[in-house]
């Protein structure tokens, strides 16, 4: 309970922040049993027992038949669990969904042989901590500059010529001869309501819509590496969006698969830049 309203940030161990693996590897740490730091790991080798007779401490394993496995938390009783939740973005007490629990294990039972995690079906994006794990745009690293996810400071990013907006410096160069281009097809410039988001920005923003926005800390936002846009373009099938996907790629800004029809969460605004 001490981690109880501590930021949930992917990958961590704390003790400033969690993952929900990592949490309950601290937490049987301490007593002295030994566990992988991970909801897979944990769900592999956990002695399993029946969710009926789950007891203060035991691990409740959420998921879907669809995604698979998608959380870990620790029972306080038959009703709710604390975890490093993606989706409130914080550790938590949240009530269990009796229609999403797949598991129930026992750590202090003698582990099992490690079994299959119940993985996502085809074409279903998975589940980590209650999050969707959205795939990488494309294989090249998003940080730079040694700066943290949405604390880049002003004077290493490069105005885009429209409002506030403000992009890493190669990718606003690249935006500025993509929007003139586009301009010289369609009369105006592209179109944009979003480009780099402060980590402030993107807190107040999951807050708000905690289903369409990404973990804070997390968006490629947040790296000044992608921008939303407007005109035309946020709607699939016009001429707008037609254009932007013949012309993007010379100028190096690409729409990412995720973010495709059909593909789990459509969203033709999205653009992000990886480079000529």
């Amino acid at each position: 309970m001490e981690a109880l309203g501590l930021p949930y940030a992917p990958g961590t161990a704390g003790p400033e922040s969690w993952d929900c693996g990592s949490l309950v590897q601290s937490v049987y740490g301490r007593a002295g049993v030994a566990l992988p730091g991970d909801q897979a790991g944990l769900f592999a080798v956990t002695t399993p027992v029946a969710p009926a007779d789950v007891l203060p401490g035991d691990l409740v394993f959420l998921g879907t038949p669809e995604a698979g496995l998608g959380h870990v938390g620790i029972a306080l009783d038959p009703r709710t669990m604390l975890a490093a939740d993606a989706r409130a973005g914080a550790v938590v007490v949240r009530t269990l969904p009796s229609d999403q629990v797949i598991g129930v294990g026992r750590p202090s039972l003698d582990g099992r042989a490690p079994v299959d995690v119940p993985g996502p079906g085809e074409g279903v994006l998975r589940m980590e901590c209650g999050n969707t794990v959205y795939p990488p745009s494309y294989d090249g690293a998003r940080q730079w500059g040694g700066y943290p996810n949405g604390l880049i400071p002003p004077s290493a990013m490069c105005p885009l010529g429209v409002g506030g907006h403000s992009l890493r410096c190669d990718a606003a160069a690249a935006y500025r001869a993509m929007s003139a281009a586009y301009a010289a097809a369609f009369g105006g410039p592209i179109c944009i309501t979003d480009s780099y988001r402060t980590y402030a920005a993107q807190v107040k923003l999951y807050g708000e819509k905690p289903a369409l926005a990404a973990v804070p800390g997390t968006s490629n936002h947040g790296w000044g590496l992608a921008v939303d846009l407007c005109g035309g373009i946020q709607n699939f099938g016009t001429p707008q969006y037609a254009w932007m996907v013949a012309n993007a790629g010379r100028f190096g800004f690409l729409h990412p698969t995720w973010a495709d029809p059909g593909n789990g969460r459509e969203e033709p605004w999205h653009w992000e830049y990886a480079g000529s």
